[in-house]
């Protein structure tokens, strides 16, 4: 009887350790998945836009009128600066680790424009005054980045098929650098 008892306990045991083990290291490699699908399909300084509707492998469980821009960036040069044209409508700007952390995040409600310029850097930045307000139209959001690379996912949502051309349009007025130190 101890025999078998040792030994379920062992397979329970194991069981459990596989467990979580993939649980702790499965968001990781989907994260640094999605970092590498996003870098293969742009190499311009604009966001790779993606309608949830037609690319449902890359966001898998997405709403389907969500539209979703996604920016790399890279902080081995110094700070990455994006600019983003946003619409009237629902949005939300949120930023990751390559370990799939989010350590920022702003939506539509939260600011008082659609037009977000946004600097991420650094976390051991010093002398460097940290931006929460976009209220004014020149107002530069600085973001302390805890990874040195990551992406910054921007969803709004369509509100009518029809209307996804024009969207579409207005996010590819948004620009993102990849590290470029421009101080």
């Amino acid at each position: 009887m101890r025999g078998k008892f040792f030994w379920i306990l062992l397979t329970l045991l194991i069981i459990i350790a596989t467990h979580i083990g993939y649980i702790l290291y499965m968001p990781v490699m989907v994260m640094s998945d999605k970092f590498t699908q996003q870098a293969k399909m742009t190499s311009t300084p604009k966001p790779a836009i993606w309608s949830t509707a037609n690319d449902s492998n890359f966001f898998t469980g997405a709403d389907p009128f969500l539209m979703i821009a996604v920016c790399q960036f890279s902080l081995k040069d110094g700070r990455s600066q994006m600019n983003f044209a946003l619409p009237d409508n629902y949005w939300s700007i949120s930023a990751y680790t390559t370990a799939g952390n989010s350590f920022y995040s702003i939506n539509d409600r939260q600011a008082d424009t659609n037009e977000i310029k946004l600097d991420i850097i650094p976390v051991d930045t010093v002398d460097e005054t940290i931006v929460t307000d976009v209220s004014s139209p020149t107002a530069r959001l600085v973001v302390k980045s805890p990874d040195n690379r990551g992406l910054i996912v921007v969803r709004t949502r369509i509100n009518e098929f029809s209307a996804r051309k024009r969207l579409i349009g207005q996010l590819e007025k948004s620009s993102c650098s990849t590290g470029q130190d421009k101080k």
